[in-house]
């Protein structure tokens, strides 16, 4: 314990700081929003002219849906990072419902098989398929703890 601080500020300086963590994380995920959709289907369509059309327009249907949804996710892990930084007692409960979420739509394991030497050519899939789950599953392990802390405490 650091003298002169008590451990309520201490915890609570851990938490910013984590909080500030899990802020960068799901902000890092924009990056990976482009290109648009627009622009993925606008390549394609142009590399294979002999595609029908409505295969195009299903196809990009599917890619802006999928976007959307990943727009949706970021916005709720970053309010789970701004409420873990105002020291609300509800950010572990959200940040478990964005990191589960993620998780389930995004399904990041199953390019893990196909991950390899490939990888190494595009940190951004390792990122999002390896480094951002470990993330979500440790911070989400240390979410639950503090979630269960708060649930099972009681006034003295």
């Amino acid at each position: 314990m650091v003298p002169g601080r008590s451990t309520w500020s201490l915890d609570r300086m851990n938490t910013r700081h984590l909080a500030l963590a899990i802020i960068l994380a799901w902000i890092t995920q924009a990056y990976f929003l482009f290109p648009l959709p627009s622009d993925v289907v606008a390549k394609m369509a142009a590399g294979s002219p002999e595609m029908p059309a409505s295969v195009v327009a299903s196809y990009e249907q599917n890619l802006w849906l999928g976007w959307f949804t990943r727009v949706a996710l970021i916005l709720f892990g970053v309010v789970a990072g701004i409420l873990a930084l105002r020291g609300s007692n509800k950010w572990p409960i959200v940040f478990l419902a964005s990191a589960a979420a993620y998780l389930l739509a995004a399904q990041p394991w199953q390019w893990l098989p196909s991950l390899g030497s490939w990888a190494l050519q595009k940190p951004g899939l390792l990122y999002t398929s390896v480094v951002f789950p470990l993330f979500l599953i440790i911070v989400g392990a240390y979410a639950l703890v503090k979630f269960s802390r708060r649930r099972n405490g009681h006034a003295v």
